[in-house]
């Protein structure tokens, strides 16, 4: 059957009407072609103006903090508190040099003072801990196998040092912690020369 319909088609007179559709069909097309044309721009000069606009330095959220350190200058912002997984949290925050002199990194921002990272003694930020006021615990920062901290040490994965803030510039740091439980949704939060931080959200 197949064979004899296929013959039947090529066959058929050609309709006199083809070409008239072939016309209107490329009519309509070029209409579509230059109307889409503008929308084309439009679009082109929107992705644009929000590419320019995503381009800029967005500021980080901030979901708590303080300017009440006991060194003059310096500002903590919590950028963010969340469950990692079901057993971890991570803390991300920005420490914020205000003041008209460096600000040098040194033991006192640690759990244990000044720390070997490779072959360098530097400090971490292992002095950071949080505080479930409900269940009446705390938890420190979490450790390798290595004993060293899971956050912002002195010594980058990219190998270079960081050593302080300058003035007017600031740094984003990390730690991680145990995860509470899960009906938890706030605690405290503590960074060495920064008053504690109550209530601060947990996310997800």
């Amino acid at each position: 059957m197949r064979p004899s319909a296929r013959r039947e088609w090529r066959s058929a007179p050609r309709s006199p009407l083809l070409p008239l559709a072939l016309l209107l069909v490329a009519v309509l097309a070029t209409g579509c072609s230059l109307g889409g044309g503008k929308s084309a721009k439009a679009e082109a000069a929107q992705a644009t103006t929000a590419t320019t606009a995503a381009g800029q330095p967005a500021a980080a959220p901030v979901v708590a903090s303080s300017d009440h350190a006991d060194l003059p200058g310096i500002t903590l912002a919590i950028n963010q508190l969340r469950r990692s997984d079901a057993n971890t949290v991570t803390l991300i925050f920005t420490i914020a040099n205000k003041g008209s002199k460096a600000l040098n990194f040194d033991w006192t921002w640690g759990e244990a003072g000044f720390v070997e990272v490779g072959n360098a003694l530097t400090f971490d930020m292992s002095g950071a801990y949080l505080v479930d006021t409900g269940g009446k615990k705390k938890y420190l920062v979490l450790r390798d196998t290595q004993k060293i901290c899971l956050c912002t040490t002195g010594i980058l994965r990219s190998g270079t040092e960081l050593k302080g803030v300058e003035a007017g510039q600031e740094t984003t740091m990390f730690a991680k912690f145990p995860a509470p439980p899960a009906q938890v949704a706030k605690l405290t939060v503590v960074v060495p020369h920064f008053p504690a931080l109550d209530n601060v959200p947990l996310s997800s």
